[in-house]
């Protein structure tokens, strides 16, 4: 499977994948300023073990918090990488309150 390469895609995370071996880069044949990525057997088999990774955190989560938590969890976890863009906060909130507080 190839995708072209896009502003929206993160270049840094493509650079790193592509280093590891994950995805091959070559230069798009109409726009040169663009590339095509495809995985690689590497990248595949990474992806895989990602899955298996993250459908037993799924458990996990199930588990711990039931079905109707869990989906409240999805859902507002979604909502929270919605609101930051995709991309994780540099730091914490200043949130004032119970959320950070330690435990006496």
């Amino acid at each position: 499977m190839s995708w072209a390469r896009t502003g929206a895609l993160d270049t840094l995370k493509i650079d790193a994948e592509s280093a590891a071996g994950f995805i091959n880069q070559t230069p798009a044949p109409k726009n040169r300023r663009k590339s095509l990525l495809e995985r690689t057997d590497a990248g595949r088999a990474n992806m895989d073990a990602i899955i298996v990774a993250w459908e037993a955190v799924d458990a996990v989560i199930l588990e711990a918090l039931g079905s109707e938590d869990a989906k409240e969890l999805f859902h507002l976890s979604r909502r929270l990488r919605s609101q930051l863009g995709g991309k994780k906060p540099e730091r914490g909130p200043d949130l004032k309150g119970d959320l950070y507080r330690q435990p006496s």
